[in-house]
């Protein structure tokens, strides 16, 4: 953890506070007074669906959903985190927008299949660009103590989407599976890889679901292809967790305003910078005015 020193002044505060500044930012994107839930996905979450994946995350932790949006949404994101990233605004900042937070939405029905009524989106989510050359984050594991119930059942999860296609050579998601790991659930200290021949890859294309237990190791490989890969991620968790974290949004409540999102980002932002992500203190500054101190704690 590193503290947050003094940050840069910025030219006008309190614009940054207004949905119209963000509308210029990145203007691909929609940036609503509230984003009301819907079921756009009930044809695709069957109950067959939802009983494979709730297998799968009991057996391995892990689970692909392939193509469970058209491109239309992450062709949106793709351009207005190219927006955000051309005016030097963090792509994290992405997540104030109304897009993300549709789609997580339309996951309701897989979530409380998986968390139970009244999970909540917790403020460690992630929007992550990996140009060629680069490489998504190293193994390790989210969550260390307590990772699932009785059932195998998750305590936490991460839903992490595709932006763009991600074959094996562009810095896809690797897991080891839950069932390969000796350590899996009560020695979550031990962060070691037995048998290579263990690992899963999973090379998905664009608009697809990856959902995972956050104790599994996991990391992002290297990007060999010219192209950058993008994705974005929440972190969930039961309604009634012990160190339940905030700002939290209860999916059931079936909307989320800007406010709601504001008060989500002036948390987000110094938390990243606090654990060492390579986030600039200028973006830092950006979330603080976003949604300053007495703001948030009214949101």
């Amino acid at each position: 953890m590193r503290d947050i020193p003094d940050l840069p002044a910025l030219s006008d505060p309190e614009a940054v506070q207004t949905a119209a500044h963000w509308r210029g930012l990145a203007p691909a994107l929609t940036l609503s007074p509230e984003v009301s839930f819907d079921d756009g996905l009930h044809h695709r979450l069957s109950t067959a669906v939802l009983d494979g994946a709730q297998d799968d995350m009991c057996a391995d932790g892990v689970f692909a959903l392939p193509r469970l949006w058209d491109d239309g949404p992450a062709r949106a994101l793709r351009t207005g985190i190219d927006q955000l990233r051309g005016q030097g605004v963090h792509e994290v900042f992405a997540l104030l927008y109304d897009e993300p937070w549709r789609l997580l939405g339309q996951l309701r029905p897989l979530l409380r299949r998986l968390l139970g009524p009244g999970c909540r989106a917790v403020p460690l989510p992630f929007v992550n660009v990996v140009p060629g050359g680069d490489a998504g984050f190293g193994p390790h594991r989210d969550r260390w103590t307590d990772p699932v119930d009785d059932q195998g059942l998750p305590k936490m999860l991460t839903t992490w989407v595709s932006l763009t296609d991600v074959p094996a050579e562009r810095a896809c998601l690797s897991v080891l599976p839950a069932s390969a790991d000796p350590h899996f659930p009560d020695e979550l200290a031990t962060l070691a890889i037995g048998d290579l021949r263990d690992i899963r890859a999973l090379p998905v294309p664009a608009g697809s679901l990856v959902c995972f237990n956050q104790a599994i190791v996991h990391w992002g490989g290297k990007n060999f292809t010219p192209d950058t890969r993008m994705s974005f991620a929440f972190e969930l968790e039961r309604d009634g967790i012990e160190g339940a974290r905030e700002p939290a949004i209860v999916l059931d409540e079936g909307r989320v305003t800007f406010a709601q999102r504001a008060a989500f980002l002036a948390a987000v932002v110094p938390g990243l910078y606090r654990n060492q992500t390579p986030i600039p203190l200028l973006d830092v500054a950006r979330a603080r005015a976003l949604c300053p101190p007495a703001t948030a704690a009214a949101a």
